[in-house]
């Protein structure tokens, strides 16, 4: 999607050749798989070592967000002006898979999981999808991904004012690759809580909510920027192994909701026609530190999360935060 954050091109690569040697039998007896390696292929092109400096690598460089119109992709499901966009859509109205996977690298704020993920946030995705994703299968992923490697992941957010990055200092929220999160998108965090933990927008212009919109299962992953190179495409690859386990466990729940939701009459409901953030309860989220480092390539300064000698390799705190991880519609026609 991003060519500048290439572990979801890296796993995209690991799962195929696993495939070819024979590995996953069982996935392939319970699921069909697309895969695209590549989304945005111009992006990769324009390989540069100044890309993302601040990421935690690959050291010799990588591509941009944006494809050769200077367009972000993932911003696109709705207007469909890049080819990559329409192509997509394409697919997704010619083969109408069940499932779509949407892997990012999140350069936000410094936390503590090794990966963070996201549902569909638009709330006119159908409750029961919503349901089994957010009471089921990210928790499922939650503990298998700790209980076999170690390593802590959590729903996709970033940490408003104040507060900054996390690690300390001043600056606001941050938004979808690194850019500021809008102050209409962040509740005024109650006087007691020092921190919030905020998503992103609800709109259907985003891969994960085009697809609720569309009410299909959609799981966005955001492995961590400041982690090593070699473990982001870890997390990233541990993710996908136990969403496909839980996929493969529940084929044909995930089946059935979907073909009840597409039987369901929308006439007569009420659905909302734009949305608001709502404010959650209180959470513990592991806050992270980092330390510049010097590229050995060209010697620039990146970001990386201060190790130990066990994983989890995060250094971190657990701060206590005003949760902001959903949306509710706020305006509603019939």
């Amino acid at each position: 999607m991003h060519a500048g954050e290439v572990e979801g091109k890296e796993s995209a690569l690991v799962l195929l050749r696993e495939f070819a040697l024979g590995g996953h039998a069982d996935w392939l007896q319970s699921m069909v798989f697309l895969v695209t390696p590549i989304y945005n292929a111009d992006g990769n092109e324009k390989f540069a070592l100044t890309n993302r400096q601040r990421q935690n690598g690959p050291i010799n460089g990588m591509g941009t967000r944006a494809n050769a119109q200077n367009l972000n992709i993932n911003r696109d499901y709705m207007k469909l002006d890049t080819p990559e966009a329409k192509a997509f859509v394409k697919l997704w109205n010619d083969y109408d898979p069940h499932v779509g996977f949407d892997l990012h690298t999140s350069d936000g704020s410094y936390h503590g999981y090794y990966l963070t993920y996201s549902p569909p946030l638009n709330p006119d995705t159908d409750p029961a999808i919503m349901k089994i994703m957010t009471d089921e299968w990210f928790p499922s992923v939650t503990k298998e991904m700790k209980a076999k490697h170690g390593w802590d992941s959590f729903y996709y957010g970033n940490v408003s004012t104040p507060g900054g990055r996390g690690g300390g200092g001043g600056g606001g929220g941050r938004g979808r690759g690194g850019a500021p999160t809008p102050p209409c998108l962040v509740p005024t965090p109650d006087p007691a809580v020092t921190r919030a933990w905020a998503t992103f927008e609800h709109v259907p212009r985003f891969h994960n909510n085009y697809l609720g919109l569309r009410n299909r299962f959609a799981l966005l992953s955001e492995a961590y920027a400041y982690a090593t190179f070699e473990d982001r495409i870890k997390a990233t690859n541990y993710f996908m192994e136990a969403a496909l386990n839980f996929a493969h466990r529940n084929a044909a729940r995930l089946k059935k909701t979907i073909a009840d939701a597409d039987r369901a009459r929308v006439n007569a409901l009420v659905l909302a026609t734009t949305a608001r953030m709502t404010q959650g309860g209180m959470v513990e989220i592991l806050m992270g530190e980092v330390e510049a480092v010097k590229n050995p390539v060209n010697g620039a300064d990146m970001q990386s999360s201060l190790t130990s000698s066990k994983p989890p390799s995060f250094f971190f705190a657990r701060t206590t935060v005003s949760a902001v991880i959903a949306y509710v519609g706020s305006v509603k026609n019939t």
